[in-house]
Parts: C-alpha cells; sequence; structure tokens
C-alpha cells in the first residue's frame, strides 16, 4: 500500500541532491512537497538554502547521468540522485 502512496504526484518525496563538480562532499537529503513547493524555482530556492553553494544559488537541478535538466517536480523520483547547478554547466566526474 505504501507505494501506490508514492507513486502519486502529489506524494511527498526525498531525494539526494548533490553540488555539481564537487566530489568531497556527499548528498543531502530534501523533501519534495507539493505542499510546500510549488514550482521547481521554489524547490531551487530551497535546495539553496540547505547546499549554501559558494557560486550563488541554485538555478537547475539535473540528473547525475547524463546531465539531463529536471523541468517538473512530477517527474523526480523518490529516492533519486540529482545535481544542483548555478551558474555553471554540468560537470561529468571521472
Amino acid at each position: 500500500m505504501a507505494s501506490a502512496v508514492s507513486n502519486q504526484p502529489d506524494a511527498a518525496k526525498h531525494v539526494n541532491i548533490y553540488m555539481n563538480g564537487n566530489v568531497n562532499v556527499g548528498p543531502k537529503k530534501v523533501l519534495v512537497s507539493k505542499k510546500k513547493t510549488k514550482d521547481l524555482d521554489t524547490f531551487c530556492d530551497s535546495v539553496t538554502l540547505v547546499l549554501k553553494p559558494q557560486q550563488g544559488c541554485v538555478r537547475s537541478i539535473c540528473t547525475p547521468i547524463g546531465g539531463t535538466r529536471i523541468t517538473d517536480l512530477d517527474s523526480m523520483e523518490p529516492g533519486g540522485n540529482y545535481v544542483a547547478l548555478c551558474n555553471n554547466k554540468f560537470a561529468k566526474l571521472p
């Protein structure tokens, strides 16, 4: 029954966010909730508060493999891994 709840688009979910190009710091777990986070811009603002990047604020979120940009919150998978980008391009890691 729990899996049926997590597949609903309005259900809250946790995702793991890495800072772009930073291999020394592990991910931060961030809550994605439609009740508190209305759109992707608001989510980027909350990720900025959690990660406190030195480059400024988080402008976009992408997948760690391939660097595909996330365009809406519903496309984020519960427990998924994502990369926060500031004003720079996606940095592929070795």
